[in-house]
């Protein structure tokens, strides 16, 4: 803070500070400064620069990555050739309504958190491969559908844990189109 007159209102004032305006740093006094956002001193500046280059930050960034990548790979896997189907909520929700349970409740029965289950139930997001053969294990439904990747590496996709005999790729569907018109 300083002594000065104010960029906006013109009014002396003995506790002057810098702030950005629509984008324009400007000395204002204390009753404008509420139209803009203080600026940082070049010293705050240098240590949210030195902050953000520590390696103890970018251990940090690195170990978020990896559990996300991680988290992620657990949704889908190639080398089982598993995936959650796209209806999973529905199923869900219908098991934890015809129980009449709460989140909380579902959550112990499967040992998980009631924040992920919560999470699952929102849609918000998937239940790894873990969590929905569990869940397919403790209610007999299908939430994992099977896929393999042809040779022309197209997934051919096949609806439930099971084997299925009609393996359809978006390729067969085109040459059956094709042939069609011909």
């Amino acid at each position: 803070m300083s002594v000065g007159y104010c960029s906006i209102c013109g009014n002396y004032s003995e506790h002057i500070g810098i702030y950005s305006v629509e984008g324009i740093s400007m000395e204002v006094c204390p009753d404008c400064s509420a139209f803009g956002k203080k600026d940082r001193s070049a010293a705050q500046n240098r240590a949210i620069h030195a902050r953000l280059n520590s390696p103890e930050y970018k251990a940090r960034i690195k170990e978020f990555i990896k559990a996300e990548k991680a988290r992620y790979a657990n949704k889908f896997s190639l080398e089982s050739g598993e995936r959650v189907i796209d209806d999973y909520v529905e199923i869900i929700r219908k098991i934890v309504q015809k129980n009449q349970w709460t989140n909380e409740e579902f959550a112990k029965k499967l040992n998980e958190k009631e924040s992920y289950i919560s999470q699952i139930l929102s849609g918000h997001m998937r239940p790894s491969l873990e969590v929905a053969k569990k869940i397919e294990r403790l209610f007999k439904v299908n939430l994992v559908e099977t896929f393999d990747l042809s040779s022309s590496g197209n997934p051919a996709i096949t609806h439930g844990s099971s084997n299925s005999f009609d393996k359809i790729t978006f390729a067969d569907l085109i040459k059956q189109a094709m042939e069609k018109k011909k």
